[in-house]
């Protein structure tokens, strides 16, 4: 009997141990290009490695967990990893040349297509009402340099 047949949370490993990757990964990262500073006087690597660890313990627990319990098996759905990861790479690339509004009302439109049941309407509404929380927060509240609407042409 291996070892993969004795997790019975197959759901949970999986997360587990992508978590894992990415905690380790950002702690590696995190060591070899900022300063940790002291305790005292604490560098910008402090937080990140911190975090990192922080995580990386709470995955191996999840892993941990995963094994001998009972669960689900495994399955990906795709329409909502691919819409939502899909949603953050246009905002990355439109932020840039066509501002904030235009680039969060196009964000929400893609990750809309994670969910099954929202409609038109709905997706419509939720781009407003992101798009204008958004510049009240970041552009008004936090006074940080967004352009709002910039046209490249």
């Amino acid at each position: 009997m291996s070892w993969v047949s004795k997790i019975g949370d197959k759901r949970s490993f999986v997360g587990g141990a992508v978590l894992l990757i990415y905690s380790v990964s950002l702690v590696i990262y995190t060591l070899g290009n900022y300063q940790l500073g002291t305790l005292s006087y604490m560098g910008p690597g402090m937080f990140p490695v911190l975090i990192g660890g922080v995580l990386s313990l709470l995955s191996i627990f999840v892993i941990f967990n995963a094994i001998g319990s009972e669960g689900t098996e495994f399955h990906v759905d795709w329409r909502p990893l691919l819409s939502v990861l899909g949603s953050v790479a246009a905002f990355a690339l439109l932020i840039e040349p066509f501002g904030l509004i235009p680039s969060i009302i196009v964000m929400t439109a893609i990750s809309s297509f994670a969910a099954e049941r929202l409609g038109l309407r709905a997706t419509v509404l939720l781009a407003v009402a992101i798009a204008v929380l958004t510049v009240g927060i970041f552009h008004y509240g936090l006074k940080l340099r967004f352009e709002i609407i910039a046209w490249p042409f």
